[in-house]
């Protein structure tokens, strides 16, 4: 048999194996075959604990939004082997996993990416996830938790109330937050909105995760997290709309991880990627209780920040980006209330913290007005007040090569106010796509014909090329938009890419 068409007993399975053994007649000295099954089974032991997946979906019998149906169908179609839930019934048996990292905790040296997700739960249930099992009512098993708490600190910290209460029970959220802990070399972090709230551990957790041993008696070694996301749904990018509706309440506001709890982990060493889809709901009467941690430094190495379904404003965004200075790709996602302005003039500064570096920037706009039931008022949705105030030119980002951004943003709210296209694009941009679909509930967006005077401007005379050499196109997403032939045509004739989309929804 060619030397390339044979299998070495090694990678048999243990059933073909076992057959090959017992008809061998000379067992003589299998030393060498025995170290070789050795290496074998610790490196299997290493695979299967590197990454660890669980998903699970509730099967309460319930009317879903069309929305809730697609997250939940994403989930599946991610992986077919997602756990449903009975009323009642267990969750994936996160405490046998637990369990065997107490008992052996080089396992959990091995432990590589964690991701949890949960979803399906009703509004009233929002982020009450299954119950656990309770743990083993043994003197060797309450022992492997205690050794476990002292090896990481946490008997000597802020949190030993919180996980000797919670471990007793097995408590779902305590029993999360110890793997995360148990877990030193975690590369990637994923929780799920149902994971992150009512999980009051996991934000005392989190702000002390960048803290070195010097400053905490916590000893929390995530050195090595590369990727975070937190609050995510089903797939990149996607929350669920429990958030949507709950934090807008002001009792859901304390049910969530808020983003200023994951300001010291951005600075932890080589983290490189950061998918943030948490509230920042502050006003201006409590923004001195938000200030950011004065043990937070910048990072040198992250490069991507997510910022979905955040209330940031502007200027509070200067602040995050002062500890990212080098962010290549950033998307921010202002969730504007109907009560409040956005300042679009401060974001410019705010971005000019990272113009340097800065090449991929997406902007997104919601509007959140008729029904929505904000302390404890009905707000409306007024065609005549000027939400954004101001404008965001784009001029100084020296390295910014693809944007997506709300016209409104870029331009003004109004005509009147708005600047010539060409004094606000940066000199290296490549494409643009100019959008303003921003509303759940209701939507604004510059109309078509005050766009095409704007337009028509900026390719006549292909002035366009004074400014923004390297442009190669222009994408336009709107509602609706008549003189599609007309508008690639004018583009056409300048030497620029066109493409027009009309959506219903959000894109």
């Amino acid at each position: 048999m060619p030397l390339q068409n044979g299998v070495s007993l090694g990678s048999l399975p243990r059933e073909l194996f076992d057959a090959v053994m017992s008809n061998i007649e000379d067992r003589a000295d299998f030393s060498s075959l025995s170290r070789t099954c050795k290496a074998i089974r610790s490196l299997t032991i290493q695979l299967v604990f590197e990454n660890v997946t669980m998903l699970w979906a509730n099967n309460v019998r319930q009317r879903y939004d069309v929305r809730d149906s697609q997250m939940i169908a994403n989930l599946r179609k991610q992986n077919s082997r997602v756990t449903e839930t009975e009323p009642g019934c267990e969750c994936p048996r996160l405490d046998l996993l637990l369990r065997s990292i107490l008992e052996n905790p080089k396992l959990g040296n091995y432990v590589q990416k964690i991701n949890l997700q949960c979803f399906g739960w009703d509004r009233a249930r929002f982020g009450r996830k299954p119950n656990l099992p309770p743990p083993p009512d043994t003197d060797e098993y309450q022992a492997l938790v205690l050794a476990a708490m002292r090896r990481t600190g946490i008997s000597k910290s802020r949190l030993k109330e919180h996980f000797e209460l919670g471990l007793k029970t097995n408590e779902i959220d305590i029993a999360i937050d110890f793997l995360i802990v148990l877990c030193p070399n975690i590369e990637s972090l994923t929780l799920s909105v149902d994971i992150v709230a009512r999980n009051p551990v996991l934000r005392l957790l989190l702000e002390d995760y960048a803290w070195s041993p010097d400053t905490s008696e916590c000893i929390l070694r995530l050195q090595h997290l590369k990727d975070i996301q937190f609050g995510t749904g089903t797939h990149r990018g996607e929350c669920g709309n429990t958030l949507d509706t709950l934090v807008r309440t002001e009792p859901g506001r304390d049910l969530l991880l808020q983003l200023h709890s994951c300001f010291n982990i951005l600075s932890l060493p080589e983290l490189k990627e950061a998918q943030l889809s948490l509230p920042l709901l502050i006003g201006v009467w409590e923004r001195e209780a938000y200030r950011l941690p004065v043990e937070a430094k910048p990072s040198s190495t992250m490069q991507v920040l997510r910022l979905h379904q955040c209330a940031i404003e502007p200027s509070f965004l200067q602040s995050l980006l002062n500890l990212t200075p080098f962010i290549t790709h950033l998307e921010y996602e202002f969730e504007l209330y109907s009560y409040i302005k956005m300042q679009a003039q401060d974001l410019a500064p705010a971005l000019s913290c990272i113009k340097r570096s800065l090449k991929h920037l997406k902007i997104t706009l919601d509007m959140w007005s008729t029904g929505d039931q904000f302390m404890g008022q009905y707000l409306e949705f007024n065609e005549e007040y000027e939400y954004i105030e101001g404008h965001c030119s784009l001029r100084e980002l020296v390295a910014l090569e693809t944007v997506t951004i709300p016209s409104c943003i870029l331009l003004g709210w109004t005509n009147s106010k708005s600047p010539d296209l060409v004094d606000v694009l940066p000199e290296n941009l490549v494409s643009i796509c100019l959008t303003d679909d921003f509303g759940w509930c209701d939507s604004y967006e510059k109309e078509e014909e005050e766009m095409l005077p704007i337009l028509r401007k900026f390719v006549a005379g292909n002035s366009w090329t004074r400014t923004s050499p390297r442009l190669e196109g222009v994408n336009i997403k709107a509602h609706e938009w008549k003189a599609v032939d007309e508008t690639v045509a004018l583009f056409k004739d300048s030497g620029l890419a066109c493409e027009v989309t009309v959506f219903s929804g959000r894109d």
